[in-house]
Protein backbone atom coordinates (compact mmCIF):
# COMPACT_ATOMS: atom_id res chain seq x y z
CA UNK A 1 0.00 0.00 0.00
CA UNK A 2 2.72 2.50 1.00
CA UNK A 3 4.59 1.60 -2.73
CA UNK A 4 1.94 2.45 -4.33
CA UNK A 5 1.16 5.67 -2.54
CA UNK A 6 4.39 6.54 -2.92
CA UNK A 7 4.15 6.04 -6.81
CA UNK A 8 0.99 8.38 -7.08
CA UNK A 9 2.27 10.67 -5.08
CA UNK A 10 5.96 11.08 -7.82
CA UNK A 11 3.63 10.84 -10.48
CA UNK A 12 1.17 13.58 -9.20
CA UNK A 13 4.37 15.89 -8.40
CA UNK A 14 5.63 15.01 -11.58
CA UNK A 15 2.67 16.87 -13.57
CA UNK A 16 4.34 20.41 -11.76
CA UNK A 17 8.15 19.75 -12.93
CA UNK A 18 7.93 23.22 -14.15
CA UNK A 19 6.74 25.07 -11.07
CA UNK A 20 9.27 22.86 -8.85
CA UNK A 21 11.82 24.46 -11.23
CA UNK A 22 10.91 27.98 -10.46
CA UNK A 23 10.64 27.46 -6.68
CA UNK A 24 8.79 25.29 -3.86
CA UNK A 25 6.28 28.09 -3.75
CA UNK A 26 5.51 27.94 -7.59
CA UNK A 27 3.14 25.25 -6.98
CA UNK A 28 0.85 26.98 -4.86
CA UNK A 29 1.20 30.60 -6.82
CA UNK A 30 0.68 28.43 -9.95
CA UNK A 31 -3.24 27.23 -8.16
CA UNK A 32 -3.91 30.60 -7.35
CA UNK A 33 -3.05 32.10 -10.68
CA UNK A 34 -5.63 29.55 -12.54
CA UNK A 35 -8.25 29.89 -9.61
CA UNK A 36 -7.92 34.13 -10.78
CA UNK A 37 -8.25 32.96 -14.40
CA UNK A 38 -11.39 30.77 -13.75
CA UNK A 39 -12.92 33.09 -11.72
CA UNK A 40 -12.49 36.06 -14.23
CA UNK A 41 -13.02 33.30 -17.38
CA UNK A 42 -16.06 31.89 -16.61
CA UNK A 43 -17.13 32.20 -12.83
CA UNK A 44 -18.52 29.83 -10.64
CA UNK A 45 -21.56 28.59 -10.17
CA UNK A 46 -23.75 25.53 -8.84
CA UNK A 47 -24.74 24.25 -12.11
CA UNK A 48 -20.69 24.22 -13.14
CA UNK A 49 -20.01 22.37 -10.44
CA UNK A 50 -22.87 20.08 -10.86
CA UNK A 51 -21.55 19.21 -14.55
CA UNK A 52 -18.26 18.44 -12.98
CA UNK A 53 -18.92 16.35 -10.59
CA UNK A 54 -21.73 14.51 -13.24
CA UNK A 55 -18.49 14.07 -15.42
CA UNK A 56 -16.84 12.30 -12.74
CA UNK A 57 -19.89 10.28 -11.74
CA UNK A 58 -21.15 9.14 -15.24
CA UNK A 59 -18.99 11.22 -17.97
CA UNK A 60 -21.95 12.76 -19.00
CA UNK A 61 -22.49 16.51 -19.11
CA UNK A 62 -24.86 18.94 -19.82
CA UNK A 63 -25.32 22.28 -20.89
CA UNK A 64 -28.27 24.58 -22.29
CA UNK A 65 -27.32 25.69 -25.89
CA UNK A 66 -27.07 29.34 -25.71
CA UNK A 67 -28.43 29.17 -29.45
CA UNK A 68 -26.56 30.54 -33.00
CA UNK A 69 -24.27 33.58 -33.30
CA UNK A 70 -23.73 34.71 -37.12
CA UNK A 71 -21.57 36.91 -38.37
CA UNK A 72 -21.19 38.24 -41.93
CA UNK A 73 -17.70 39.42 -43.25
CA UNK A 74 -16.79 41.27 -46.06
CA UNK A 75 -13.58 42.83 -48.01
CA UNK A 76 -12.99 46.06 -47.82
CA UNK A 77 -9.60 47.10 -49.45
CA UNK A 78 -7.98 43.85 -47.92
CA UNK A 79 -9.28 44.03 -44.80
CA UNK A 80 -12.42 42.08 -43.25
CA UNK A 81 -14.99 44.68 -41.90
CA UNK A 82 -18.10 42.77 -40.10
CA UNK A 83 -21.17 43.53 -42.12
CA UNK A 84 -23.74 42.46 -39.56
CA UNK A 85 -24.35 40.14 -37.02
CA UNK A 86 -27.47 38.07 -35.73
CA UNK A 87 -27.97 36.11 -32.66
CA UNK A 88 -30.78 33.41 -32.16
CA UNK A 89 -31.60 32.17 -29.00
CA UNK A 90 -31.73 28.98 -28.34
CA UNK A 91 -33.72 26.39 -25.30
CA UNK A 92 -32.69 23.14 -26.18
CA UNK A 93 -29.85 21.11 -23.78
CA UNK A 94 -26.71 19.96 -25.04
CA UNK A 95 -25.47 16.49 -23.82
CA UNK A 96 -22.05 15.22 -23.95
CA UNK A 97 -21.28 11.73 -23.57
CA UNK A 98 -17.29 10.55 -22.86
CA UNK A 99 -17.28 6.74 -24.53
CA UNK A 100 -13.15 6.35 -25.20
CA UNK A 101 -10.20 6.61 -23.34
CA UNK A 102 -10.26 6.54 -19.50
CA UNK A 103 -10.40 3.37 -17.23
CA UNK A 104 -13.43 1.54 -16.26
CA UNK A 105 -12.72 2.23 -12.81
CA UNK A 106 -13.67 6.17 -13.38
CA UNK A 107 -17.29 4.95 -12.39
CA UNK A 108 -16.17 3.76 -9.53
CA UNK A 109 -13.75 6.08 -8.01
CA UNK A 110 -16.72 8.59 -5.89
CA UNK A 111 -18.37 5.18 -4.23
CA UNK A 112 -14.83 3.64 -4.10
CA UNK A 113 -14.32 7.11 -2.04
CA UNK A 114 -17.46 7.21 0.39
CA UNK A 115 -16.90 2.97 1.66
CA UNK A 116 -13.72 4.37 2.61
CA UNK A 117 -14.89 6.96 4.47
CA UNK A 118 -16.89 4.52 6.42
CA UNK A 119 -14.54 2.42 6.43
CA UNK A 120 -12.20 5.21 8.71
CA UNK A 121 -15.18 6.55 10.40
CA UNK A 122 -16.39 2.96 11.54
CA UNK A 123 -13.18 1.00 11.74
CA UNK A 124 -10.03 1.12 13.16
CA UNK A 125 -7.65 2.53 10.20
CA UNK A 126 -4.01 2.99 9.54
CA UNK A 127 -2.50 7.19 9.17
CA UNK A 128 -2.22 6.01 5.24
CA UNK A 129 -5.81 5.10 4.75
CA UNK A 130 -7.49 7.92 6.30
CA UNK A 131 -5.10 10.01 4.30
CA UNK A 132 -5.60 8.71 1.30
CA UNK A 133 -9.54 9.17 2.31
CA UNK A 134 -8.99 12.68 3.18
CA UNK A 135 -6.76 13.73 0.30
CA UNK A 136 -9.41 12.38 -2.08
CA UNK A 137 -12.37 14.57 -0.44
CA UNK A 138 -9.74 17.34 -1.07
CA UNK A 139 -8.86 16.70 -4.42
CA UNK A 140 -13.02 17.09 -5.18
CA UNK A 141 -12.46 20.73 -4.71
CA UNK A 142 -10.47 21.08 -7.90
CA UNK A 143 -13.69 20.37 -10.19
CA UNK A 144 -15.46 22.67 -8.78
CA UNK A 145 -14.83 25.06 -11.90
CA UNK A 146 -16.33 22.63 -14.32
CA UNK A 147 -15.99 19.46 -16.51
CA UNK A 148 -12.93 20.34 -17.99
CA UNK A 149 -10.08 16.98 -18.64
CA UNK A 150 -7.29 19.39 -17.20
CA UNK A 151 -8.80 20.00 -13.74
CA UNK A 152 -9.33 16.09 -12.90
CA UNK A 153 -5.47 16.20 -13.41
CA UNK A 154 -5.17 16.80 -9.66
CA UNK A 155 -8.11 14.95 -8.73
CA UNK A 156 -7.60 11.47 -10.01
CA UNK A 157 -4.12 10.28 -8.48
CA UNK A 158 -6.23 10.41 -5.13
CA UNK A 159 -9.68 9.14 -6.22
CA UNK A 160 -7.65 6.06 -7.79
CA UNK A 161 -5.67 5.56 -4.51
CA UNK A 162 -8.86 5.32 -2.60
CA UNK A 163 -10.05 2.28 -5.29
CA UNK A 164 -6.73 0.50 -4.78
CA UNK A 165 -7.30 1.05 -1.00
CA UNK A 166 -11.28 -0.46 -1.28
CA UNK A 167 -9.52 -3.18 -3.28
CA UNK A 168 -7.04 -3.75 -0.61
CA UNK A 169 -10.16 -4.20 2.10
CA UNK A 170 -12.21 -6.45 -0.55
CA UNK A 171 -9.41 -8.83 -1.44
CA UNK A 172 -9.67 -10.36 2.02
CA UNK A 173 -12.04 -11.96 1.26
CA UNK A 174 -12.84 -11.55 -2.40
CA UNK A 175 -9.31 -12.11 -3.50
CA UNK A 176 -9.89 -14.43 -6.54
CA UNK A 177 -13.10 -12.38 -7.98
CA UNK A 178 -11.47 -9.10 -7.28
CA UNK A 179 -8.39 -10.23 -9.23
CA UNK A 180 -10.06 -11.90 -12.32
CA UNK A 181 -11.81 -8.14 -11.78
CA UNK A 182 -9.46 -6.13 -12.37
CA UNK A 183 -7.02 -8.30 -14.69
CA UNK A 184 -10.39 -7.91 -17.47
CA UNK A 185 -10.48 -4.26 -16.66
CA UNK A 186 -7.26 -3.62 -17.70
CA UNK A 187 -7.94 -5.67 -20.78
CA UNK A 188 -11.02 -3.98 -21.42
CA UNK A 189 -9.20 -0.18 -21.10
CA UNK A 190 -6.31 -1.24 -23.16
CA UNK A 191 -8.75 -2.33 -26.30
CA UNK A 192 -11.48 0.17 -25.45
CA UNK A 193 -7.97 3.07 -25.55
CA UNK A 194 -6.60 1.24 -28.69
CA UNK A 195 -10.18 1.64 -30.42
CA UNK A 196 -10.37 5.30 -29.52
CA UNK A 197 -6.85 6.06 -30.72
CA UNK A 198 -7.40 3.91 -33.87
CA UNK A 199 -10.62 6.31 -34.81
CA UNK A 200 -13.16 3.71 -34.28
CA UNK A 201 -14.64 5.10 -31.06
CA UNK A 202 -15.25 8.97 -30.44
CA UNK A 203 -13.66 10.53 -27.35
CA UNK A 204 -16.90 11.75 -26.73
CA UNK A 205 -20.18 12.27 -28.27
CA UNK A 206 -22.80 15.25 -28.35
CA UNK A 207 -26.47 15.45 -29.09
CA UNK A 208 -29.27 17.96 -28.18
CA UNK A 209 -32.00 16.99 -25.98
CA UNK A 210 -34.90 19.50 -27.11
CA UNK A 211 -37.19 20.46 -24.99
Amino acid sequence: MFVFVYVVLVSYLLTYVADLMLGPYAIIQHHIDMFSYMSWRHGFSLPIAVNGLMKLISKVEVWRYGGDFTLTFSTVDSTQVLINSTFVPGSDSFVYLGLGLGSVFWYVMLPSLLINTYYVLTRESGFIESLVCLAGWVSLTTILPGPLDWYYVNALPLLYANVALLVKHLMRSREYFLKHLVLSSVVVQFLVTSLTLAGFIPYRIGFFLPR
